[in-house]
């Protein structure tokens, strides 16, 4: 159990930092790179952006394997796990609030940039890239400070059993209606209904985990 949460402890620590390093150089690459058309350039670093990164990640296991002692590993696991789950929900608000629908003269539908895209789309575009980081640093330093008031196996396992569903149920949904594209590429709505349905579970399984721990401890 110990290298399972090392491996998947590095595992998030990888994607967080690839995304943050793919994000920095999306920036230098439109800034100093795009006009010159050197798209080689970009595509050669993400190789080795990726290269990088995995044997970061190789690395991180083996270090949080044998110091385990010394990092607190369920933290880092929550807190990476909060900071895809938080950025891509805010990826879903801003495709959702990003548009006011309203019927024109002729009758049809049309939509149009809202207020609250006009507000922020600026801010989270040039932002969301590093938002994973963001998210992560904020969880990691609230674990390490209340950690002690949710139940991690309670929470992973929970969070993966609400992702599991309501998967399942986008995907059968697509089938019985016949929208059926692919097993990913989700519209905002569905996965906001997954978002939704991890956050749900994971609360209920970390409360109930809590409440099953202070039961033991009691009959100790």
């Amino acid at each position: 159990m110990k290298i399972i949460y090392a491996l998947f402890s590095a595992i998030l620590i990888g994607i967080i930092g690839f995304i943050t390093a793919l994000s920095i150089m999306d920036i230098i690459y439109t800034q100093f790179f795009y006009e010159a058309g050197s798209f080689v350039f970009f595509f050669s670093y993400l190789i080795i952006l990726f290269i990088i990164c995995a044997t970061a990640t190789l690395y991180l296991v083996g270090l949080l394997y044998k110091r385990s002692d010394h990092w607190d590993i369920p933290a880092i696991i929550v807190a990476g796990l909060f900071g895809l789950w938080a950025t891509q929900g805010i990826r879903v608000l801003r495709g959702i609030f990003g548009h006011m629908y309203y019927v024109d003269a002729a009758g049809e539908i049309r939509a149009e940039p809202g207020p609250v895209f006009l507000a922020i789309d600026s801010f989270v575009y040039g932002s969301i890239g590093f938002l994973p980081l963001l998210f992560f640093v904020v969880g990691y330093l609230w674990m390490r400070r209340y950690g002690k008031i949710i139940h991690v196996n309670g929470l992973l396992i929970g969070g993966a059993i609400g992702w599991a569903i309501s998967y399942m149920y986008v995907i059968m949904d697509r089938k019985l209606n016949n929208s059926f594209i692919s097993y990913f590429n989700f519209r905002d709505n569905e996965m906001a209904l997954v978002l939704c349905a991890i956050l749900v579970f994971a609360g209920l399984s970390s409360w109930l985990g809590k409440k099953w721990t202070s039961k033991r401890e009691k009959v100790k």
